[in-house]
């Protein structure tokens, strides 16, 4: 009992003789009530019993004083948690130290008073815990010094017994022998990668993860690794937070083969950004492509949909009306004539052939029956006027011009569409296959070969063409073969209402290119610019116009210079982010830049890698901090703070291990390697390290808990001073 607790045994004996007293006083005139004397009676008795025990049987003593240290283990003590830092240690160890040295120092006491029972209490219950607040640091001081001597002596120590236990396991069965393996294992693992992950467990373990705010572990990194690839980034476990990018920085610069293989990954991946965020904009915000030849391919389309529709518009003698006359004597109108005129001599067609009459000044006016051809033309050319003033860089003339051309363009399709009630056809009689429906539309599917229109346009052609023109006409008025007769009105379904169905046939692609151009041109606009060009697009329209945005978008990125901020070029900017939320909206717009998110994370690991001082310079080397603090350490000695300068040197000293180019190495390897299966076996060691290493520093902690519990209730009990020499009885 006295090994467990020191005082216990004297205490036990002087309770004895307590109870005793008690009976006796009552019924004795020789004996008083005396518990306080009675206690150091007993007391005195147990000390000087036991002193006679050991010197006639000092084996059986010393196998009882070493049964007692052994059984005092099993004394309760402060719980001590994995990973536990110095101080929680230091304090769980004053606690204990200090509650046994007080019962220590209150069962030995031998004063006779309760004061002085009460103060040697004290007095040993604060000797220690201080003993057992300074111990745990003792400790590791005299760890940190031992380590460069005894490391080099008990690494191949520990090698040899942990491949010992390896081969020790294949002949013990069952969980007995799978244990042995795991520890002979861990005994004989590499001392340069125990080292790599002990520090990157320590770092991991330094992180809050972002959701739950606890203690981030090294599976999770992992993890996010794996989540980061899966959006197509070649992500690796540096990009995933600043800590460990700025320690990938410092290890990567250290000498060796593996840094050099690592540096050569991260330039690589960083070579392939743009063609990465490219890809990114495809599976985000849908396909790109080439806008200039896309633009061909519907135009083309157009021409080829709309040409047999426009051959039997063409075919339509078109009377001069009135109406026609006055709108192109207008300016606009005499504008557009005269580069309708144009456009037919650019085509080889002489302008007279299509029923223009040239006036002095090489002006071509309208003339007496001038073709559909012409006023086609003539619609093109005031179309372009339109198109030319409705730009926010137009002058004053151009705009003057489109409001002009607006009025013109308007009222020619008035008169040339009509109101619907028919089109003008060949009789019967003379050619059948001239019946032209009045309307495109159901009722020409049969009977008739049909072609699409093609994107966005749902409208058939009609392949075949009427027959000879035979000067009739619907509404049942012969015009004059000669001279000029005028028409002051035009019939209600109108002077050519086949016009209509072929400009609809050639709108659809030709709309649909022009809202592809114009979305590769607003690639570089604002969100309010873009959402007023938007206005009033028919679906195809505004598919085309995001067909272009996203290919105007992947065309910028392809412009960024070598190792320049690809994904910043989309990401950098909030007006970029809200231009691309409008066209395609939030949820396109999210997943992109859920993407492009780890590729800034991974340009910002380049950065700290191959970045200028600015980057470099808060990542030095463990080695050269190790330097540094030793430096600093003695240096303060010397000049009169010793305290700070040990400190110092302890810490450089343990530093020593972690700062070497193997370890750097290995950490470099780990932070940034990509493949993801490598990675996780990689991450779960570290937790294994983390675990072990844990357990380990749980146990010491312990032990020294109990150390300072034993020794600190010795040295509060020996500076209680012993009684005067009493007889027993």
């Amino acid at each position: 009992m006295d090994a467990m607790i020191p005082g216990a045994a004297g205490a036990v004996r002087g309770g004895r003789e307590v109870l005793l007293n008690a009976v006796r006083a009552p019924f004795s005139a020789s004996e008083d009530f005396e518990p306080m004397k009675a206690y150091s009676r007993g007391q005195a008795f147990q000390e000087a019993r036991q002193k006679a025990a050991s010197e006639a049987h000092p084996t059986a003593a010393n196998v009882a004083a070493g049964a007692g240290i052994v059984g005092g283990l099993t004394l309760p003590a402060t719980k001590i948690a994995k990973g536990a830092t110095l101080f929680q240690k230091a304090k769980a160890g004053m606690k204990t130290a200090g509650a046994y040295g007080a019962l220590s120092g209150a069962m030995s006491s031998k004063d006779e008073t309760l004061l002085g029972r009460a103060a040697d209490t004290i007095s040993s219950g604060v000797t220690s815990a201080a003993v057992g607040l300074g111990l745990p640091y003792a400790l590791n001081v005299a760890g940190k010094v031992a380590a460069p001597i005894v490391r080099p002596i008990a690494r191949p120590v520990t090698g040899m017994i942990g491949r010992g236990l390896e081969g020790l396991s294949d002949h013990v069965p069952g969980n007995l022998g799978n244990w042995i393996a795991a520890e002979g294992r861990q005994l004989a693992r590499d001392p340069v990668q125990a080292a790599a992950n002990a520090q990157l467990g320590r770092e991991i373990g330094a992180i809050s993860h972002p959701q739950t705010g606890r203690p981030l572990r090294a599976p999770q990194v992992a993890e996010e690794v794996q989540r980061r690839q899966a959006l197509g980034v070649p992500a690796v476990a540096a990009d995933t937070e600043d800590t460990l990018r700025r320690r990938f920085a410092s290890a990567v610069r250290a000498p060796g083969p593996a840094t050099s293989r690592v540096r050569q990954l991260v330039d690589e991946r960083k070579q392939q950004e743009a063609a990465r965020t490219v890809d990114h904009i495809a599976a985000s915000l849908g396909p790109v492509g080439n806008v200039e030849r896309q633009a061909e391919q519907l135009s083309a389309q157009a021409r080829a949909a709309a040409a047999p529709l426009y051959e039997i518009s063409n075919a339509q003698p078109i009377p001069v009306a009135q109406e026609l006359q006055e709108l192109f004597s207008r300016p606009a109108g005499k504008q557009a004539m005269q580069r309708a005129t144009t456009a037919l001599e650019n085509e080889g067609i002489a302008p007279f052939a299509k029923g223009l009459i040239e006036r002095p000044g090489g002006v071509w006016e309208v003339g007496q029956v001038p073709t559909m051809q012409t006023y086609d033309y003539a619609k093109t050319a005031l179309d372009d006027a339109v198109f030319g003033g409705q730009s926010p860089f137009a002058t004053v003339d151009a705009t003057r011009d489109m409001r002009g051309s607006v009025a013109i363009r308007s009222r020619l399709l008035d008169l040339m569409d009509g109101d619907g009630s028919g089109p003008r056809f060949n009789p019967p009689a003379t050619h059948e296959a001239a019946n032209v429906p009045t309307s495109i539309g159901t009722d020409m599917l049969a009977g008739h070969a049909l072609m699409p229109l093609g994107m966005g346009n749902s409208l058939p052609i009609r392949l075949d063409t009427p027959g000879p023109w035979t000067g009739q006409r619907l509404h049942g008025e012969a015009e004059e073969a000669a001279g000029n007769a005028w028409r002051s009105s035009v019939p209600p379904e109108g002077l050519n209402p086949y016009w209509k169905p072929a400009r609809e046939a050639y709108a659809g692609p030709v709309q649909n290119r022009k809202a592809l151009e114009l979305g590769e041109e607003m690639a570089r606009a604002d969100a309010t610019d873009a959402a007023s060009r938007m206005e009033g697009m028919t679906g195809s329209q505004l598919d085309h116009f995001r067909l272009g945005h996203r290919s105007g978008l992947a065309e910028n990125v392809q412009k960024t210079p070598d190792y320049g901020d690809a994904a910043n070029r989309l990401a950098g900017a909030t007006g970029k982010r809200a231009a691309i939320e409008t066209v395609h909206g939030p949820e396109a717009a999210g997943a992109l830049y859920g993407r492009l998110e780890p590729e800034q994370e991974a340009n910002r690991t380049y950065r700290a890698i191959r970045g200028g001082s600015s980057d470099r310079a808060p990542n030095a080397n463990e080695q050269d901090r190790a330097i540094e603090e030793g430096a600093k350490g003695i240096l303060q000695a010397i000049t009169g703070h010793p305290g700070a300068g040990v400190r110092g040197v302890l810490s450089a000293l343990a530093r020593g291990e972690e700062g070497g180019a193997a370890v750097n190495n290995r950490i470099a390897e780990i932070l940034g390697e990509p493949d993801p299966k490598t990675l996780a076996e990689a991450m779960r060691a570290i937790s294994r390290e983390k675990a072990r290493r844990a357990s380990v520093s749980q146990n010491a902690g312990k032990a020294a808990q109990k150390a300072s519990r034993f020794v600190g209730a010795l040295a509060g009990t020996n500076l209680i001073e012993p009684a005067d020499d009493e007889p027993l009885y």
